[in-house]
């Protein structure tokens, strides 16, 4: 019994090691990234041993401590993150204990490739470490975190943006994402220090950009953002991301039942749920219906005030296995956002299921649909527009099934899974490249990571020093004025005749009694 069970061990151990990097992961968190991180989990997880390194957010554990669990049979290292020490706005992409941490893990585990599919909440930084260590790195694009601060190309007005060129139009956004930290400061940074933080951020991930051996990008519109961002062409593919979901048929139902449109996801304002909602309002509501698919508890809830009287039906959160069903009770799905997306697995999803979509006409989810074709666009954000495209289905059931005859085929995760495998082996095979011109990378990408350490040094940390060295010197000051005003009462005449009197009666007094105690404690007090 024993010789098998060190066979199956030794064979086990022979197979390569892959570890997986992410911001969340199940079952603390269920969105896109993360399921498609498992599923390309357990099926590459039939030819790899796959370890992920993440996040959590166990209220139990103090920050920095680390948990070691199993999910669906793959073993997950997890790291308490709350950010409870941020400091400086280089704190949002820049952690040095998650980095420390992430770098043990990868000596523990000692893989054969590293894949990145998400920093966001850890540390950039996992980058440099990943790729000092030797091994192959691949970097997953889930959308422009590394090129944006607010993540989906928003300003801080929330309105969309091209880019952030050299850095200093990011001052804006950063210092909005740093105010529920700046209320910690006595003295909070100088307004020219977030422009200053934007300039580095760029420049740092503009550097580690360049160090992973692969950067896989879900559609072209991603590839092009950072192609301008600065990252070189021929260092990324696109691989549209592929998805796990049985085929689910259309609703049977005839015209007179009315159009059921659907809203898959988080009902965000991103997302464009008041645009939709706002849209709905404007239909004729005994021929239509609406169902939103997704959304916490008091999301919900604020939502369903908002559309008090309107043919709304709120589902809330759903697993993933309830998908099928939920779409087999929709006609057309809308996805209304007014950020860009990178990808939509949610477009995917409905295509899959054999129904039309309609989209704000923003790339990357314009892209995904043919206009008058399997789905329609609309302008984004404007909720008369998106009405007039949804009564189309209403006035027209038939374009329903006509739509549906053009929706392309969709990718599975199998077959996604199979072309990373390739991927994999590729570089796992292949000899690294020249160490000079990756250590002369690494450097610079270090530097840039030293100067922004630096900047915080001076913008945060100088001025709390030269604070608590202001308040020590103020307080030495009034300590010698005191002990100068005390001299000059010790050398009076009248507390010469005090001290004299005073200590007649207080030899009368015990030890014991009030007067006795406050003679003590006099005393005490001018000795001192």
């Amino acid at each position: 019994m024993s010789c098998v069970v060190v066979v199956g061990l030794v064979g086990l151990a022979s197979r390569p090691r892959l570890l997986y990097v992410i911001h969340n992961f199940l079952p603390e968190s269920v969105a896109g990234t993360e399921l498609h991180t498992l599923w390309l989990s357990l099926e590459l997880a039939k030819k790899y041993d796959i370890f992920l390194f993440t996040s959590t957010h166990d209220p139990m554990l103090e920050e920095y401590a680390i948990r070691d669990d199993h999910f669906q049979g793959l073993k997950v290292r997890r790291v308490k993150v709350a950010n409870k020490f941020w400091l400086d706005p280089s704190d949002n992409y820049l952690n040095s204990r998650v980095a420390d941490i992430f770098a043990d893990y990868v000596d523990e585990v000692r893989p054969a490739l590293v894949h990145i599919h998400h920093t966001v909440g850890l540390s950039s930084s996992i980058v440099e470490v990943a790729v000092s260590k030797g091994v192959p790195v691949v970097l997953q694009m889930r959308d422009f975190y590394y090129m944006c601060q607010k993540v989906h190309l928003f300003n801080a007005a929330l309105h969309l943006c091209d880019g952030p060129e050299d850095g200093r139009k990011c001052a804006d956004c950063i210092k909005t994402d740093s105010d529920r930290y700046l209320r910690r400061h006595e003295t909070p940074p100088p307004a020219t220090a977030f422009e200053q933080a934007g300039i580095y951020r760029t420049e740092y991930m503009r550097r580690i950009l360049l160090l992973p051996d692969t950067i896989i990008c879900p559609s072209p519109f991603v590839k092009e953002k950072y192609v301008e961002f600065g990252v070189p062409a021929n260092k990324m593919i696109v691989s549209p991301t592929g998805i796990k979901l049985p085929q689910t048929p259309m609703r049977q139902e005839g015209p007179n039942e009315g159009v059921v449109f659907g809203f898959i996801g988080q009902p965000s304002y991103y997302k464009g749920i008041d645009t939709l909602l706002d849209a709905f309002g404007m239909l004729d509501q005994t021929r239509a219906e609406l169902r939103i698919c997704g959304g916490e508890p008091e999301v919900v809830e604020r939502l369903r005030k908002r559309v008090n009287g309107l043919s709304v039906q709120f589902l809330g959160n759903y697993s993933h296995e309830q998908l099928p069903d939920i779409l087999s009770h929709v006609d057309v799905v809308v996805q209304p956002s007014i950020c860009h997306e990178s990808y939509s697995l949610a477009i995917r999803e409905a295509f899959a299921a054999g129904i039309p979509v309609i989209v704000s006409n923003i790339r990357a989810q314009m892209d995904a649909v043919r206009n008058e074709k399997n789905g329609l666009h609309f302008r984004a954000g404007d909720a008369v527009d998106l009405s007039h495209k949804m009564n189309l289905f209403i006035q027209n059931p038939a374009l329903l099934h006509d739509y549906s005859k053009h929706i392309p085929h969709v990718r599975s995760i199998t077959d996604q899974a199979s072309e990373f495998a390739k991927i994999y082996q590729k570089l796992i095979q292949a000899k690294r490249r020249s160490r000079p011109t990756m250590v002369a990378r690494l450097s610079t990408a270090r530097e840039y990571r030293t100067d922004a350490l630096l900047q915080r040094l001076e913008q945060v940390f100088r001025p709390s020093i030269v604070a608590t060295r202001d308040q020590l010197e103020s307080l030495r000051n009034e300590r010698e004025s005191l002990r100068n005003e005390l001299e000059a009462i010790h050398g009076s005449l009248g507390y010469k005749w005090m001290t004299f009197y005073s200590s007649r009666i207080d030899r009368l007094m015990p030890d014991g009694t009030k007067r006795g105690k406050l003679r003590k404690k006099v005393t005490s007090f001018f000795k001192s």
